[in-house]
């Protein structure tokens, strides 16, 4: 998977003033599974941004609007986004932290999410080695620098130098987390 669909999947936009937001093809909405508006369009093919849902003047939804052109649990889910009276730029976050921040072990999971539903399921005696080979010709063909297909490559084989391979290897008595004092290990560490 390209890094660059992990980052599209992965993040969504948090409305300001609406002005970037297409609400028909972007990912914006906060408590649907895909972020995108599910509603058919219907005869309001002349609604395409956000910001044409708010009120400019009074920094509030157009609720009238949102009931008609949408579905109720998708108007109530609009209806429920805070608005500041600023209306500032819309801004980008990452749907998958709790913070809204970027990681790499929230995108490793989302990758590793992604590739799951997209593996096709196989029966038998070989259907691990062929799932292993698939998740392998997967991350070989990631397009991001050769260090972090590297770095991922040691980290699904458990051989990143952690405080517990250290230990293992009798380079260090100390298998703890510097941070929590739990074990150290390569998932761990993500």
């Amino acid at each position: 998977m390209a890094a660059k669909e992990t980052l599209e999947v992965g993040s969504r936009w948090i409305i300001g003033n609406g002005r970037t937001v297409n609400f028909w093809r972007d990912r914006w909405l906060p408590s649907s599974d895909s972020f995108k508006v599910l509603s058919p369009q219907g005869h309001n093919t002349g609604l395409v941004k956000v910001a044409q849902l708010i009120d400019s003047n009074t920094g509030t939804w157009k609720t009238e609007l949102i009931k008609e052109a949408f579905l109720p649990h998708e108007a109530d889910c609009i209806l429920s986004i805070p608005l500041s009276l600023q209306l500032p730029e819309d801004s980008r976050v990452w749907a998958w932290s709790k913070n809204g921040i970027y990681t790499v072990r929230s995108a490793y999971r989302v990758s590793l999410k992604l590739l799951k539903a997209s593996t096709p399921r196989t029966s038998g005696d070989n259907s691990d080695k062929a799932k292993a080979a698939q998740f392998w010709k997967v991350l070989w063909k990631i397009d991001c620098p050769n260090k972090i297909k590297h770095f991922l490559w040691r980290a699904c084989r458990e051989i990143l130098p952690t405080n517990y391979r250290l230990a293992v290897r009798k380079v260090s008595n100390n298998d703890r987390c510097g941070f929590c004092g739990e074990c150290e290990s390569s998932g761990h560490s993500l």
